[in-house]
């Protein structure tokens, strides 16, 4: 049972996915003439007519999975910045709309840098009901910025990796200092912790929800 749930559970969150499946059981039912002896479906008209609503949920549910209107998961989109637009490397606003977040579910904006390294910024504060959100981030001369939907094993992670940082910087009473001792550079490779894989974030099936590309000014 539990695990399938964990297989349904995709579908029940993302729309889209939902309509490719919900749409393919119908067409095959009506294919099939229906569930006999539980649902039969006449053979004739409404055969066809069954067929013919699940082919149509199917193809709108891959018309939006290749990228065809507006639908994102969970209703998730950042409206600003725009895409492909310069920023300050510090104290940008960023506003997007989130239309439900399931139970134990959080919304993080997530900075990126080559497609392949993501670093969780911020979580989205989201009261009850609400469907408009404004936060302020550094950007930090980032490549990218994603809206993703963190669940309970991803928080897990942060949490982890947010603990790990802090002992980092905690192991030198001036950390700042040691690093001018040793003359590393600011943007010395392996100067701080590395952030996440892009295969970390989908081994932890974390959404990602709306990503743009940004400039730092």
């Amino acid at each position: 049972m539990e695990k399938l749930v964990g297989l349904l559970q995709p579908l029940v969150e993302d729309q889209r996915s939902l309509l490719i499946g919900l749409g393919a059981a119908i067409f095959v039912i009506g294919l099939a003439g229906g569930v006999p002896p539980y649902l039969p479906i006449p053979a004739g008209p409404p055969q066809i007519g069954v067929a013919v609503f699940g082919g149509a949920l199917a193809i709108v549910g891959i018309y939006l999975v290749l990228g065809g209107g507006t639908s994102r998961p969970y209703g998730v989109e950042i409206w600003t910045p725009e895409n492909d637009s310069s920023v300050p490397e510090t104290g940008v606003v960023v506003k997007g709309a989130v239309r439900r977040l399931p139970a134990g579910k959080e919304l993080w904006l997530v900075r990126m840098w080559g497609g392949d390294r993501y670093y969780p910024q911020k979580k989205v504060a989201l009261e009850k009901g609400q469907k408009v959100w404004t936060e302020k981030i550094d950007f930090n001369r980032a490549e990218g910025l994603g809206a993703f939907v963190i669940g309970e094993e991803g928080q897990a992670l942060i949490e982890y990796q947010r603990e790990a940082a802090d002992r980092h910087r905690a192991l030198f009473t001036d950390y700042e200092e040691l690093l001018r001792k040793h003359n590393m550079p600011k943007d010395e490779k392996n100067r701080y912790l590395p952030s996440f894989k892009r295969s970390t974030v989908k081994a932890l099936k974390i959404k990602e929800c709306h990503i743009i590309r940004l400039r730092s000014l």
